[in-house]
């Protein structure tokens, strides 16, 4: 059994599926419904890998070690 989360509102009663589940057509399933406070407030669009790229730099000295922690070095 093979288990999926996603989070979605409800239509006249329909609930549609995330594009990446198409070829789940004609499959029996099992349908859970929990319901969320503030349901649409949570929905949430996914982070796109990558996205941060060239946004975050480490100096050159990043594992050089600490001045602070000289004394339990050996």
């Amino acid at each position: 059994m093979l288990a999926v989360e996603f989070q979605t509102v409800i239509h006249d009663g329909m609930i549609k599926l995330p594009e990446n589940y198409a070829n789940w057509q004609e499959k029996s399933v099992k349908v859970i419904l929990l319901t969320v406070e503030d349901s649409i407030a949570q929905i949430k669009p996914r982070r796109k890998p990558g996205s941060a790229k060239g946004k975050i730099t480490m100096l050159e000295d990043f594992d050089a070690p600490l001045e602070d922690f000289k004394e339990y070095m050996p």
